[in-house]
């Protein structure tokens, strides 16, 4: 199940791959388009893992990211930092 924050960055993204496409005269479609943007979003976002413990699953808290295994945090402050799932995310997918 896709939250409304998270369907609403690949309707985002999916919106600035048409655009791409029309500006540079290449076929496709709003499904292709959709498609591509969701697997850029939900494949990639878990993929960090923290640099003190290892453990494999961050997620943002407010405006850091936290490791949801030991106590490290960092400011959420860089462009790809807005790829990593919020904590209420987690626990809607994961219960």
């Amino acid at each position: 199940m896709i939250d409304k924050y998270t369907k609403e960055r690949i309707a985002k993204r999916a919106y600035e791959i048409f655009e791409w496409r029309k500006e540079n005269n290449l076929p496709g479609s709003s499904l292709g388009d959709w498609l591509e943007a969701e697997s850029e979003i939900l494949n990639d976002r878990r993929t960090k893992n923290c640099p003190k413990c290892g453990f494999s699953l961050l997620a943002r808290e407010n405006n850091e990211i936290i490791c949801l295994k030991c106590d490290w945090r960092t400011e959420a402050k860089r462009d790809i930092d807005k790829v990593v799932p919020r904590v209420e995310e987690i626990r809607k997918d994961w219960g």
